[in-house]
Formats: C-alpha cells, structure tokens, sequence
C-alpha cells in the first residue's frame, strides 16, 4: 500500500513539473511576439520621427532659401531704385547757357548782328567806335533799355562781340538772373563764388561775368574767353 501511495505521488509530482514546462514553453513564445512587437512599433516611432525631422529641415531649408532671394530682390530694388534716384538728381541739374535774353530773345557771341536787329527793333541808341590803340577795327554798339551789345566787323558784315547788362530791366543771362540777383542765386546756377566783388564761368569758350555790390547783382557782360594762343 505504501509503494502504492509513492508510486501515486511521484506520477502527480512529474505531471505537476510537466505541466509547468509546458507553460513556461507556452508563455515564452507570447513573450518573444510582444518583444518583437513592441521592437518593431518602436522602429517605426523612429522612421516617422526621422521622416518628420527631414520634412521640418526641408522646409526650414525652404523658407531660409525664400528669406535669402526676398532679400536679395529687395536689396536689387533698392539698388536700381537709388541709382535711378541718383540719375534723376544728375538730370534736374541746370544747364549752364552762355547767352544773354532780352525780350525772350537770345543773344550769343559771334552771331550775325543785321538778323538780330530785326529781331530786337529799333535800338534806344546806337554808336560807331572809331579804331584806337586798343581797338585795331572800328566797332558798333546797340543799346536797349538795360542791355548793350557790341559788334565787330568781319567780311563787311558785324557779329556780336560783348554784351553788357547794366542795371534793372527785361535784359537777363539765358538762366534767368537779372541785376539785382542776390549772391547765391548766382552760386546756385553757375557755382560758387569765390570773390567778394564778382565772379566769372567759362561756358562754351565763353565767359559770363558778374560784378557784386552787396551781395546783389550789379553788372552782368557775356564775352569770348581767351583762345589758348592768348592765354
């Protein structure tokens, strides 16, 4: 009976480890499927993170690509906008004219006096200047109002020499200062004036000359400047 009873025991103890082992075999492939699971969830965390990574560097890539051609565009245009600005400035600039206007008439060195008559009228008074030991030629002069033009005779014809302003009236330079113009007006037209009592532009091989008396405008004459055999 005894042999029976351990007989019996042993039989139940080898189940029980039986069965043990074949639960432990039985868990282990559900662990090793959850392991693997997981593993491969955690690989695809990591791909679409790493996909989200590369879209995020592209389109800072992008946006930092965008910045640099706006800025560059930007610094473009402002660049032509300053240089047109510029070469607007250089176009407002006046034009310097070696004449003198007297009734919206122009008057230039070495034109023609007889058509320019025409043009003026009949002058308030007028004078032939007898040759000299300063003038080899006898001269002419025509007066009006304010302005006095003096020729010279070539090929029996006379073209104008000097051109006089002397006080106030319609006679102005082709840049509009009359007498009585102050100082930097002048200055503003033709340049800076660098005498106290008066100051001459060369224009065209011409020059154009102001005499000063307080500031103001006194006397104007356009005449020929010296050719480079004078000088």
């Amino acid at each position: 009976m005894k042999k029976m009873t351990v007989v019996i025991l042993t039989a139940a103890l080898a189940a029980a480890i039986m069965a043990g082992c074949s639960g432990n075999s039985d868990n282990s492939p559900s662990n090793t499927s959850t392991e693997s699971t997981t593993s491969s969830n955690s690989s695809t965390v990591s791909t679409n993170e790493s996909k989200a990574n590369n879209e995020e560097s592209k389109d800072s890539s992008k946006s930092e690509s965008n910045t640099s051609k706006e800025n560059s565009k930007g610094s473009s245009k402002s660049e032509s906008t300053t240089s047109k600005s510029d070469d607007s400035k250089e176009n407002t600039k006046t034009e310097k004219i070696a004449a003198i206007k007297y009734s919206n008439i122009e008057i230039k060195i070495d034109m023609e006096v007889s058509p320019l008559l025409e043009k003026l009228g009949e002058p308030d008074h007028k004078e032939t200047i007898e040759a000299d030991e300063e003038n080899s030629e006898e001269s002419y002069s025509y007066t009006y109002d304010n302005m006095t033009i003096y020729a010279y005779l070539k090929d029996k014809k006379q073209y104008v020499a000097d051109v006089s302003i002397s006080g106030p009236g319609d006679a102005s330079t082709a840049n509009g200062i009359k007498v009585g113009a102050s100082k930097d007006n002048v200055a503003k037209i033709y340049g800076k004036v660098t005498d106290e009592n008066m100051a001459s532009y060369e224009i065209d091989k011409n020059v154009i000359m102001f005499i000063f008396e307080d500031d103001s405008v006194t006397n104007i004459s356009l005449s020929r400047g010296l050719s480079d055999e004078e000088l």
